[in-house]
């Protein structure tokens, strides 16, 4: 026998590189992590809006009237608010 005629197979067992994840038990937790993402951006996109109100009565009280201003994170107030400002600051540019 030839040493170029001879081809020497040598088999190796099959390894499991990864276990399969199963679909099912995946889904509560991205549900979970959707749910959760989802009350973040809600509670950022508040937080977002009552800041730019804030800004804008600390912009409009500026003039001496620091005692009106409320503090806190309530939507409806802080709006309510502005909107008491603007007005008076009309009122103070323009008179009737």
């Amino acid at each position: 026998m030839s040493p170029i005629g001879e081809t020497t197979t040598i088999e190796e067992e099959l390894v499991a590189l990864a276990p399969k994840v199963p679909q099912e038990d995946l889904l509560p937790y991205v549900l979970v992590v959707l749910g959760v993402s989802v009350v973040l951006l809600a509670v950022m996109a508040y937080i977002m809006v009552c800041q730019k109100y804030r800004i804008r009565i600390r912009q409009l009280s500026s003039d001496g009237c620091r005692g009106k201003v409320r503090r806190g994170w309530n939507y409806c107030r802080l709006r309510k608010q502005v909107d008491d400002l603007e007005r008076e600051t009309a009122e103070n540019v323009f008179p009737l």
